[in-house]
């Protein structure tokens, strides 16, 4: 058994002799012959002299690589980042909401409290036509029915019945009061009777209305617009009614005014316009006719007689528009100072569309320049006052130009209900 184990050792003696014999005499190994060209370049000495970073002490990787001074990396110069600027906080005008059914443009203006407050005055220029609605010139027919005009009058808002001084804006004051022409005698009238409670002449118009008659009831209601006992609440009911009443009775196309007219052969929209005294672009918008100026023999039209009045309300920076004896619609305004409005009664005299403005300081403006305050729209009223638009760019050299402004919408809507010598009374 000895001789067993003592032969198994000397096997495995020269089996390991004989390994490292063949191990020291084993020819050295050949390089490829491009890697044998690297090494000879120095290359292959010169990546071993890279340290390999290690393991720092708190058992965290340590980042910080040293480079061997033969090595050389290339500098990157990356570009300098400027700080973006804090965009400037938008600022919106403050404007009050209104759900007031809507007259000609669509435009409704503050009513202001009817008493005695103290007022600020308003940056027509900011307000712009933000509070533009659809309009409602050239609306279609609604067949007859009342009950469109009915369900907006009814419906009246209790929420709205506090007093709304200082709530909103109003325009300053012009202090002088020349009356520029005298009004006509023919509008001299005598004493009328006191008006009946509006409660009651609100439920007489309603029934009026209910019953078919809604022009009645416009001309019985226009009779409070301007009545000064009107609480705020009723005031506001008021506008509400008459503005549903005057878009139906006036602004659509059905025949609530006059019986339709009939086209004779030869007539055109201007002829017939002039005939009963409004614009041709409102008689177009009414019937929604298209741009040709021939009417069809035979063809029936809702006609308007006129003309349209207006009366400013400086204190209250609004434009009432007035069919006679009906109400027929309101714009805000604003006022400027180039020249500074003044009351009085006036006509106007001349209207011109694009028109260059001429200020003080022989200041021209170009018609088609965008910082032209008439905006596109000049109705003359003479003695230096005029309506107009307003501008698309407005400069702070001109923010107090012009005289009495519009937005744009409700300059062209004014424009094309006036016509030479509609009558305007302007009041503080």
């Amino acid at each position: 058994m000895q001789t067993i184990k003592t032969g198994i050792v000397v096997a495995l003696l020269l089996a390991v002799c004989y390994g490292a014999f063949v191990a020291l005499n084993a020819p050295e190994p050949q390089l490829p012959a491009e890697l044998e060209e690297w090494a000879n370049d120095g290359q292959l000495d010169r990546l071993m002299d890279i340290e390999i970073p290690t393991q720092s002490g708190s058992g965290g990787l340590n980042t910080s690589l040293s480079p061997a001074s033969n090595v050389s990396f290339p500098s990157v110069s990356l570009p300098t980042m400027s700080p973006v600027a804090a965009l400037p906080e938008a600022t919106l005008p403050d404007l009050p909401t209104y759900d007031l059914p809507r007259t000609p443009g669509g435009t409704v203006s503050p009513p202001t409290a009817l008493v005695g407050t103290t007022t600020k005055s308003v940056d027509y220029a900011a307000m712009g036509p933000a509070i533009k609605l659809p309009p409602s010139l050239g609306s279609a027919d609604s067949g007859g029915s009342t009950s469109l005009v009915l369900d907006a009058v009814t419906k009246t808002n209790p929420t709205k019945s506090a007093s709304l001084a200082g709530e909103y804006p109003a325009i300053p004051l012009v202090a002088a009061t020349e009356k520029v022409l005298a009004a006509p005698a023919g509008n001299a009238t005598a004493a009328q009777p006191p008006l009946p409670p509006f409660s009651v002449a609100r439920e007489q118009a309603l029934k009026q209305a209910n019953d078919g008659d809604l022009k009645g009831a416009l001309v019985a209601l226009t009779a409070y617009y301007n009545s000064p006992e009107l609480p705020h609440s009723e005031y506001t009911d008021l506008l509400e009614i008459l503005d549903a009443l005057a878009r139906e009775v006036i602004y659509s196309r059905r025949h609530l005014v006059a019986t339709a007219y009939v086209a004779t052969a030869g007539e055109t929209i201007a002829s017939v316009a002039s005939k009963h005294h409004i614009t041709p672009e409102l008689l177009s918008s009414i019937n929604q006719l298209q741009t040709a100026n021939v009417l069809i023999q035979d063809q029936q039209i809702k006609v308007l007689d006129g003309p349209f009045r207006g009366e400013v309300d400086l204190a209250r920076g609004e434009l009432t528009v007035f069919l006679r004896d009906m109400y027929a619609g309101r714009f805000p305004i604003s006022v400027g100072a180039d020249p500074a409005p003044r009351s009085g009664h006036f006509e106007v005299a001349d209207k011109l569309r694009d028109r260059s403005y001429y200020g003080t300081g022989n200041k021209v403006i170009a018609a088609d320049d965008p910082k032209n305050p008439y905006g596109g729209y000049w109705i003359d009223l003479g003695h230096d006052m005029c309506l107009h638009g307003s501008a698309e760019m407005v400069t702070t050299d001109l923010k107090t130009a012009g005289c009495i402004s519009l937005a744009p919408i409700d300059a062209a809507d004014v424009y094309s209900m006036l016509i030479q010598g509609s009558q305007i009374d302007i009041r503080n």
